[in-house]
């Protein structure tokens, strides 16, 4: 049996070169599959394990929507029909973080560094009534954003 769960697939990874630095990036699907590594950053923005957050995905089996992804898109192309979003690794990268301050409805964002390049990434968590959002803005590089949203 697999341990893989049908809505977590292993995607290309791609060396994407920002800054003059090597980044070691992921594609992203645009949506409703995940790619494995962006479970990583749904538990660390949720404060959940990576078993807790695939456990999640995999009601979607059942017809339960509990983390959807609304979508991933590149903001230099065609969202639909072009090439796909790529975000830096959490695993293979040298990774290093600066806090913000919230705003609005936030309770956590975040600016992720890779390997000495500043503010590669904006991450945050915005709570609502009835669901939760993360997004992931990628701002240097091949620009694009990710986000997704989170039934409790």
């Amino acid at each position: 049996m697999s341990t893989i769960l049908d809505f977590v697939r292993e995607t290309p990874t791609i060396n994407e070169k920002i800054e003059k630095k090597e980044i070691k990036c992921f594609e992203v699907p645009r949506t409703k599959y995940f790619a494995k590594e962006e479970i990583l950053y749904l538990g660390f923005m949720l404060n959940l394990k990576e078993s807790e957050v695939q456990a999640k995905i995999n009601e979607m089996k059942l017809g339960r929507k509990t983390i959807e992804k609304v979508y991933a898109c590149r903001l230099d192309c065609d969202p639909w029909g072009g090439p796909r979003l790529a975000i830096p690794s959490l695993l293979e990268n040298e990774v290093d973080l600066t806090q913000l301050e919230p705003l609005g409805n936030a309770v956590l964002r975040v600016y992720l560094h890779f390997n000495g390049v500043k503010n590669v990434l904006s991450v945050a968590l915005h709570e609502y009534d009835e669901y939760r959002e993360v997004t992931i803005v990628k701002m240097k590089g091949v620009r694009g954003i990710v986000r997704y949203i989170v039934y409790f």
